[in-house]
């Protein structure tokens, strides 16, 4: 099998990143198209726009939303799982991703896997799910659903933020809480349990409540064996992680994973927890049957293609 998956996206993805942290006239040139929508944001006004991806697609994002900037700016956002993803992503495979928001890693993986794939969505936020809707329904090979993920089917209270703080909606368990709405909640076990295909990579980033998932998936996962990408608390300020990514690692050790650390710094990295400091709060499971990708740990990946 030939990793990277998709390398030509790769070394775009990094000529990007390159540009990026140089900055310098070609890197403004290559912003044109967002000028206006950074100067919207600049002077404090909040529109929809849509602005370019690294991988050619548009996206609507919100001016001073928090992921919206980021996007705005480079063309990307989560750096280290944009480079996981362009690593690992096949064509014709099923993408899962739980806390879609606008849909950024969704839209990667409508490129990724291609109109012989999925691409499965969950988001709650009404709000945030009617950007979704815009950013993906085009695209064939994605499915959205207006639920949460949790441990049981049912309803939940969900924090109903502005839009501008969205990315930081989560369920609420306490019932006291204050600005909320109710919200449906299924399990993965449950909506996926008719499915055709294996489900091959999972992300998952619900402010809190990865176990919880995890919990309502203990058949997917035995039979499955999924790539899983969780966001834990962020690590500590020597790039250690939190004991909440510790926590994820002992839960999914059971189901036979390896916890792995990674990130993109020009070049894609894959380490065992703690082997080198890392300042995002994901991490990687790689199910211990899949060698073909453990083997790439504590080296450097950028343009290589590598048979194994």
């Amino acid at each position: 099998m030939k990793y990277p998956a998709h390398p030509e996206l790769l070394i775009e993805f990094a000529r990007w990143w390159d540009q990026n942290q140089t900055g310098g006239w070609d890197c403004t040139w290559r912003r044109r198209p967002v000028w206006v929508a950074q100067l919207l944001q600049k002077i404090g006004m909040h529109q929809e726009v849509s602005v370019p991806l690294f991988f050619g697609e548009q996206m609507r994002i919100i001016t001073g939303e928090t992921v919206s900037t980021s996007i705005l700016s480079f063309g990307y956002s989560e750096v280290a799982i944009t480079a996981l993803m362009l690593f690992l992503v096949r064509p014709g495979q099923v993408f899962v991703d739980i806390g879609t928001h606008f849909g950024y890693e969704a839209l990667l993986a409508c490129k990724l896997v291609g109109r012989q794939g999925q691409v499965i969505c969950f988001e709650p936020s009404p709000a945030t799910f009617a950007i979704a809707q815009k950013n993906l329904t085009h695209f064939p090979q994605a499915k959205l659903h207006c639920l949460a993920i949790a441990e049981k089917p049912g309803s939940l209270k969900f924090q109903n933020r502005t839009i501008l703080e969205s990315a930081f909606n989560s369920l609420v368990m306490d019932q006291k809480h204050g600005d909320c709405v109710e919200v449906s909640v299924t399990t993965l076990d449950q909506i996926l349990e008719n499915r055709t295909q294996t489900i091959d990579f999972i992300k998952c980033d619900v402010e809190g409540l990865e176990i919880e998932i995890l919990k309502g998936a203990n058949k997917l996962l035995g039979a499955d064996s999924p790539v899983i990408v969780l966001e834990a608390d962020m690590p500590s300020p020597d790039g250690k992680v939190s004991p909440r990514a510790l926590e994820l690692a002992a839960y999914l050790e059971a189901y036979n994973y390896q916890a792995l650390s990674f990130d993109f710094d020009g070049n894609l990295r894959l380490g065992e927890i703690n082997s080198f400091p890392v300042f995002h709060a994901n991490i990687a499971f790689i199910p211990r049957m899949r060698v073909d990708i453990l083997a790439f740990i504590n080296k450097k990946i950028r343009h290589c293609i590598i048979e194994r």
